[in-house]
C-alpha cells in the first residue's frame, strides 16, 4: 500500500501490513512537496514519484530512489503515469510532457502548448488522456497526434479524470 499526502510537508508513505502501520517512503530525500505517484501495473515495487524538484524512480517499493531524466525533465514534476504494459511511462512538468519506452531514456512529446500545465495523465488501451486547466486532450497510444478542445472536447479546467474503456478483446 502506498499513500501520497499532497500537503506541502506531507510526503510519501508506505505500508507493508495493509495499512496497520506506515513508514515514510521518501525519508532522507529532503522533499518539500510530494506531487504525484504512479505504481507500475505489472510490478507493484516499481514506482515513479513526482516531487517539487525532480522525477524519482524506485524499483523496490520505495526503499531506494534514483533520479530520473535529470537532463531532460527539470523542475517540479506535477503528474506521472505508467502505460498499461508497464514498460512505457509519462511525466509532466510545467513546460512539457515526457515519455519513456524503456524506463531509462526519456524524451519530450510534441503536445499543444495550451495543454500545459497537465494536472493528470491517464493511459488507456489505445489513447493517452491529459487533463489540465484549459481542458481535455487526447493523444494516440504513443503520445503523438493530439486532439483538444478545438475538436469538441471540454475546454474548461478538468479537476478529475476517469477513463472507462470497453474491453476490445
Amino acid at each position: 500500500v502506498v499513500a501520497h499526502d499532497a500537503d506541502s510537508y506531507g510526503g510519501l508513505y508506505r505500508s507493508r501490513d495493509a495499512g496497520a502501520t506506515w513508514l515514510p517512503a521518501d525519508a532522507g530525500l529532503f522533499i518539500n512537496a510530494s506531487n504525484a505517484i504512479a505504481i507500475n501495473p505489472m510490478d507493484s515495487n516499481h514506482l515513479l514519484y513526482g516531487t517539487d524538484t525532480r522525477l524519482l524512480r524506485s524499483r523496490n517499493g520505495g526503499r531506494d530512489w534514483q533520479d530520473q531524466a535529470a537532463a531532460v525533465i527539470t523542475g517540479p514534476v506535477f503528474c506521472v503515469a505508467f502505460g498499461r504494459d508497464g514498460r512505457s511511462a509519462y511525466a509532466a512538468n510545467g513546460s512539457g510532457l515526457f515519455r519513456s519506452d524503456d524506463g531509462d531514456h526519456w524524451r519530450g512529446l510534441d503536445v499543444p502548448l495550451t495543454a500545459m500545465p497537465v494536472s493528470q495523465i491517464v493511459v488507456g488501451q489505445s489513447r493517452v488522456y491529459l487533463a489540465g486547466n484549459d481542458g481535455l486532450y487526447v493523444g494516440s497510444a504513443n503520445g503523438e497526434d493530439w486532439s483538444g478542445p478545438e475538436k469538441g472536447l471540454p475546454e474548461e479546467a478538468i479537476l478529475a479524470l476517469v477513463v472507462a474503456e470497453a474491453n476490445l478483446t
